[in-house]
Formats: structure tokens, C-alpha cells, sequence
């Protein structure tokens, strides 16, 4: 496992400084990551040789432009159990219920849906 190239790191470490991770949900950070990569290699090379040569990112505002048009494109994860389903509670109805062995307690049924 080889060290990551410093123009690489430049990337990640700036897309994590400069609040363009601040969206995306922990459980996609590393995908988030490796697509940025990727999108930096393939169409933004030159960005990262400037870095390479110069030891600094050269033009800041297209460097700028080339994260936030990956992180605009980027699609998180969908969480289906993030939030239950919100359903109809139904009709109910309430009963005192007393008994010999118990403590007084309320009864409480619900007629679901499938009830009549």
C-alpha cells in the first residue's frame, strides 16, 4: 500500500477544510473521496501537475470550480431506515379496566384497518 501522491492529499485535504465534505453523510466520505480523485485525475490533470511543480495549487478558483462540479454531481447514499414509516395510528378506545388481582389500569384497542 503506497503513500498517497501530495497532489492527492492537496485535494482531499482542501475538499475537507474548505467545508465541501460537510454534506455528505460519514457513511460515504471514503466514496466521496476516491470519485473526487478520480474526477481530478481524469479531467482536471493539469490542476494537480501545477501542484506537483509549483507546490501549491496554481489557479485556487478552478481548482475550486473543478470540486464544487463533483460535489454539485456526487449522490449520497439513501438510507431506507434512516426515518420509519409514519402511519395512520387509527380509531381506539379507552375502557377502565378494575380486577380483584390488578391495580385499576386503562385498556386501550385500536381498530386497525383490516378489523370491522
Amino acid at each position: 500500500n503506497s503513500p498517497m501522491p501530495v497532489q492527492e492529499q492537496t485535494v482531499s485535504l482542501y475538499a475537507g477544510t474548505q467545508g465541501y465534505l460537510d454534506a455528505i453523510p460519514v457513511q460515504d466520505v471514503q466514496r466521496f473521496e476516491q470519485g473526487l480523485l478520480e474526477h481530478m485525475r481524469g479531467r482536471y490533470s493539469a490542476l494537480l501537475d501545477d501542484i506537483v511543480s509549483t507546490g501549491k495549487i496554481a489557479d485556487e478558483e478552478a481548482f475550486r470550480r473543478a470540486l464544487a462540479e463533483f460535489a454539485d454531481a456526487f449522490e449520497p447514499t439513501v438510507d431506507d431506515e434512516a426515518e420509519p414509516d409514519v402511519t395512520d395510528p387509527g380509531s381506539a378506545s379507552r375502557a377502565l379496566v378494575d380486577s380483584d388481582i390488578t391495580l385499576p389500569e386503562e385498556d386501550i384497542s385500536r381498530r386497525d384497518e383490516g378489523d370491522h
